[in-house]
């Protein structure tokens, strides 16, 4: 019976693993394992050469939610990789290129990464940290990349709900991967959007989203800091920044708006709100200006961008 090229039946498989990444991209609704358990696990029976191709796919990106699927993963992973060192078949360890994982588990499992050679993509959610532990996080997280020079694979780093995006930062992450191409960090995605002013207040406890003027007096004077911090990252063409430039009272006025209102505001709401309409214009003149300062600091930069209230 005539067969399947390898090349189509790889493109096949990486359609039916892409499928799956939608649910993965919530571990707490369905984790990775729990996936490859009912989706993945039959299909590695069909062949030994559908397995080899079904697993590298599959393993290529790893999302882990709680502690028992980072053992469980990286505990599986050196079981392939072992098999397939005894058939001199690169596996395993070797075909992870991207890893996305709360900050809580980095700290206790911070050798782990030394075993992926190959990693290009590392993303860290702070959802559950302070200040201080993201600070130690990222400070063990970076030593131990180097230690193992990992960091010459690593292109693409995405830190999401950081309580604080500030220059120390900056400087640690151009310091420690000066090969990042992609650098993703973001703040303002911690703030309680769409719930009430109550909600928004706490989540302003453990975050720093708009840093003018209480941090920096404008946006010149911040996208000068961070051009200036960035500077080391020769190969950066993407960068996303996600603070706020907007003056740091905007949202504290719009969300007042709506308390003595039948339908109160949001944040999400800014963008079409009449009273806030007069800050559009300084919103987005800042963010240009902001940008092009950058941009001098990183020649190789083609795309920036910033959260913002007037997005939409």
């Amino acid at each position: 019976a005539p067969k399947v090229p390898m090349e189509l039946l790889d493109e096949i498989i990486e359609c039916y693993i892409i499928a799956f990444y939608p649910l993965m991209a919530t571990p707490a609704i369905e984790s990775q394992k729990t996936v490859f358990a009912r989706f993945i696990m039959p299909c590695t029976l069909v062949s030994k050469d559908f397995r080899y191709l079904v697993l590298r796919s599959f393993l290529r990106s790893l999302s882990i939610g709680t502690s028992d699927d980072f053992t469980d993963l990286l505990g599986f992973l050196e079981k392939v990789d072992s098999q397939y060192r005894k058939q001199n078949w690169a596996g395993g360890y070797s075909w992870v290129r991207s890893l996305s994982a709360p900050s809580f588990l980095i700290p206790p499992n911070v050798n782990e990464f030394k075993k992926l050679p190959c990693l290009h993509h590392l993303h860290v959610d702070f959802s559950h940290s302070g200040l201080m532990l993201q600070r130690s996080c990222l400070g063990q997280l970076f030593k131990n990349l180097g230690a193992h020079k990992i960091v010459l694979k690593l292109t693409s780093l995405m830190l999401t709900n950081l309580p604080r995006i500030d220059e120390p930062l900056l400087e640690m992450i151009a310091r420690e991967l000066p090969g990042l191409v992609e650098l993703h960090l973001n703040s303002a995605d911690s703030l309680d959007l769409d719930c009430c002013p109550n909600c928004y207040e706490d989540s302003l406890s453990r975050i720093s989203h708009s840093p003018i003027p209480e941090m920096y007096r404008d946006a010149e004077f911040l996208a000068m800091a961070f051009g200036k911090a960035l500077a080391p990252l020769k190969n950066l063409t993407r960068l996303f920044l996600g603070i706020y430039l907007s003056r740091s009272g905007m949202l504290d006025m719009h969300m007042a708006h709506g308390k003595d209102s039948l339908k109160p505001n949001t944040v999400e709401t800014v963008y079409n709100c009449a009273r806030c309409a007069r800050f559009i214009k300084e919103t987005k003149q800042r963010e240009l200006v902001a940008s092009l300062v950058i941009g001098k600091h990183l020649e190789s930069l083609a795309e920036i961008g910033w959260s913002s209230c007037f997005a939409k």
